[in-house]
């Protein structure tokens, strides 16, 4: 996959469930949210703000806390390959402190800024501060909430339960576990997750995709498949291959060739979801 490629997967599974990302790390902020107030604004927000360089990773919900008298603030949710990444000669700290800023300016709300990184990271979850200074002197700070998944113990996460701990433990630590039976599990939790299809399409997709096996852990993976006590990791990568991924895949490259091999490769994605909602 591409860097584009990783930060669409991850923008549709959080976009898909936001309630099952923000409660698997951020136990203690999930509790204060009104989930059913959430709207997302990254399209509108943009085009409004004429951000040419905009990364379609980045994620803007409005939502409410639970309140008698209910705050509206926003969620800023940006999707990083790896920490210390420079865009255009700008550091993440500094375009999140810009993006703030607009943010502010243009709805009044508090801002809850986020920093997802999905290969590379110094810590798991930690609250980073960015200080913005002129003549040595800091005039203005930015506090966010950084989540490095690399550091994070899958184990840990997995036994949260639930599609998004699946996909998220697949680029997490595994421990001493091997890697065809950290694959396992994280098929496992989603498999026996109460989710939507969609999120369940998605959540195998990046398991698929980020659990690497060499030939002889696929050996070993596919020998643990046979076994009747991982019957729910079978069940699901079976839906996956032979319902949603393949066949929806397959159907969107031949209908995208005239359209190039990228919108067909979206569009078959499009596809393995919805046949993934309605068998299963």
């Amino acid at each position: 996959m591409s860097h584009n490629e990783h930060d669409q997967l991850f923008k549709k599974l959080l976009t898909e469930n936001l309630p099952a990302f923000i409660s698997l790390f951020l136990t203690d902020i999930a509790a204060q949210v009104d989930f059913s107030s959430l709207k997302f604004l990254d399209k509108e927000l943009f085009t409004a703000l004429a951000i040419s360089d905009k990364r379609e990773s980045d994620l803007v919900v409005q939502a409410k806390t639970i309140d008698k008298k209910p705050i509206n603030f926003i969620f800023l949710i940006e999707i990083e390959d790896k920490e210390g990444r420079t865009r255009k000669k700008t550091k993440l700290p500094e375009r999140l402190f810009a993006y703030y800023c607009m943010l502010r300016t243009k709805y009044g709300f508090p801002i809850y800024p986020l920093v997802l990184y999905l290969f590379k990271a110094k810590e798991g979850l930690h609250l980073y501060t960015h200080q913005d200074k002129i003549f040595g002197n800091p005039v203005a700070e930015l506090h966010f909430q950084t989540i490095g998944l690399p550091k994070l113990d899958a184990g840990k996460y997995l036994d949260k339960g639930g599609a998004m701990a699946g996909a998220m433990a697949a680029l997490m630590d595994p421990g001493n576990v091997s890697p065809p039976l950290h694959k396992i599990r994280c098929l496992e939790v989603i498999s026996m997750a109460e989710d939507s299809g969609t999120t369940k399409f998605l959540a195998t997709t990046g398991v698929e995709a980020y659990v690497k096996l060499s030939e002889k852990d696929q050996a070993e993976y596919e020998s643990l498949l046979s076994e009747e006590e991982h019957m729910e990791a079978r069940k699901i990568t079976e839906t996956w291959t032979n319902t949603w991924y393949e066949k929806g895949l397959a159907e969107g490259i031949e209908k995208g060739i005239e359209q190039g091999i990228e919108q067909g490769i979206e569009q078959g994605i499009e596809q393995g979801i919805e046949q993934g909602i309605e068998q299963g």
